[in-house]
Formats: C-alpha cells, sequence, structure tokens
C-alpha cells in the first residue's frame, strides 16, 4: 500500500511541530475464527523528509485486531485497534534536541472502507491515528492515510 503520516512533534523553540511523511507499506493478516475479525501486522518505511537543516525518516510496524463488516456488496467498513513502534531518525541532530533517534511505541485505532473486487482482491482506504504511550519522546502522535490493495486465499 501507499501512505502518508501527518506526524505531530513535541519540539522546543523554534522547531517546527509537524511533518508530513510519505511512504510505503507491507501488511499480513490471518482471519480469527471468522471473516469478520481479522489479526494484521504492518510495516512502514517513510521517505526522508527535509526539517529544519536536517532530514528526518520514520519507520514503524503495527499489530491490530480489526473488524470488518459488509455495507453491501462489493463495499465493505472496518475498524480496529492495536499497538505500533515508530523510529524516527534524524540525520543531523538539531542543537534544540536531546537525542537524534526517538523510539516511541503507539496505541493505534484504524477505520477504512473498501471493496472486495472478486473473491481474492480488494482495494480500500484507511484512517489511522497513532498516539504516543511515553512521554520521553517529540514524536506525540500522528495521522496516517492509506491505500491498500489487499489479495487474500
Amino acid at each position: 500500500g501507499l501512505t502518508n503520516s501527518h506526524v505531530r512533534l513535541a519540539t522546543p523553540g523554534a522547531l517546527k511541530s509537524s511533518a508530513t511523511l510519505r511512504g510505503v507499506e507491507a501488511f499480513v493478516g490471518i482471519d480469527l475464527f471468522s471473516r469478520a475479525w481479522s489479526a494484521e501486522g504492518a510495516v512502514r518505511s517513510y521517505t526522508s523528509e527535509p526539517f529544519s537543516n536536517t532530514q528526518l525518516t520514520l519507520k514503524e510496524f503495527d499489530i491490530k485486531v480489526v473488524y470488518r463488516q459488509e455495507m453491501g456488496r462489493p463495499f465493505y467498513w472496518r475498524a480496529g485497534a492495536g499497538v505500533a513502534a515508530r523510529y524516527l531518525d534524524f540525520s543531523n541532530r538539531p542543537p534544540e534536541l536531546e537525542k537524534k533517534t526517538y523510539t516511541t511505541p503507539a496505541s493505534l485505532l484504524v477505520v477504512g472502507v473498501g471493496a472486495q473486487m472478486s473473491p481474492s482482491f480488494s482495494a480500500g482506504l484507511d484512517i489511522n491515528y497513532k498516539n504516543a504511550l511515553i512521554n520521553d519522546t517529540i514524536d506525540r502522535s500522528a495521522i496516517d492515510g492509506n491505500i491498500r490493495l489487499t489479495g487474500s486465499f
């Protein structure tokens, strides 16, 4: 899939307090005793973006439980919750920051819609909200938008 993330940062002084990153994602899932419930894991890698005279890079992975309900063929909605690990890295540490790399565990909520094109192929849009579970990071929260292409067997 393709993903965009708008990251809210708790930065000191004159540094920007947010950044928008673009990237790609790969995910895998498994049904949990029915087609309506699934467990999913995703890995995302975002391209480096300029940020206050340095480059900002983000990589993350998450795991979540998702419920899916048909709205009338071929459309469906989905919602779920889980946890994420986010790795925010600056190529050169801005002097205002304490660290060059921030590792952030986060809670995750997801909602989305999609269309089942065939029994083994669907496409959809997801919105993810991530909120930091610790205070020792500048990465406070993020809202992601994802375009998903899903094959199943």
